[in-house]
């Protein structure tokens, strides 16, 4: 599974088979070109996608994953909608260890928060000072040696709610276009600053992405 999604060279390819049993519909599993990961949440929209179009009876597609447990696509009027864990970033990073997130972004986040050893989330004022970053991905793999570590620049957004970038060296992927694994830590994030449980959010990154 690691040689063919290194010859994809894409951000994640997935790979589903038939579950065994009435748990769910597929075991799931995601492959970056460099590693496995504990959950991607586009590639699993993509599966669902490609599983309720070969299945128009099939009201959502279950899929059972190692590490994020089950998660459902599900038909949702013209489009798909996703449920996904909340894996909310809980510790505030101060100290050297923010001093070293700033010099890895090339700019000093308002507060930094961190979700166990693999999820860091910069909040920033603006979503301009998100979309000028400059990141040394080297400076960001030192930052976690050995850790698939996630870094989310996050502000409040424009013409949406909320605005982020997401880079993840460690992966193989510099910058990832859209991540549902990151909205899985920001989501609860903004939910509790906004204190509203739905809200529109982009990646500003070159491709892009929108995200409810």
């Amino acid at each position: 599974l690691q040689g063919i999604a290194a010859d994809n060279n894409l951000s994640e390819t997935a790979f589903l088979v038939p579950h065994d049993g009435s748990a769910a519909d597929f075991d799931l599993r995601w492959f970056t070109p460099k590693l496995e990961v504990a959950l991607c949440g586009h590639a699993t929209l993509a599966s669902g996608h490609v599983v309720l179009d070969a299945l128009p009876a099939l009201p959502a597609a279950r899929f059972l994953t190692q590490a994020a447990g089950l998660l459902l696509v599900a038909r949702d009027g013209d489009r798909l909608s996703m449920t996904l864990p909340a894996w909310p970033a809980t510790r505030k990073v101060t100290g050297a260890e923010a001093t070293a997130i700033a010099g890895a972004l090339g700019a000093s986040p308002a507060e930094i928060w961190a979700r166990g050893p693999d999820y860091l989330v910069a909040v920033f004022d603006s979503p301009d000072e998100v979309r000028a970053l400059q990141p040394d991905y080297p400076a960001i793999l030192a930052l976690a040696p050995g850790v698939d570590l996630m870094l989310i620049a996050t502000a409040p957004g424009e013409a949406t709610d909320v605005l982020s970038r997401v880079f993840v060296p460690a992966c193989g992927v510099d910058e990832d276009p859209v991540t549902g694994s990151a909205h899985a830590v920001i989501a609860p994030f903004w939910a509790a600053r906004f204190g509203r449980s739905q809200f529109s959010a982009v990646q500003a990154s070159a491709r892009g992405g929108r995200l409810d």
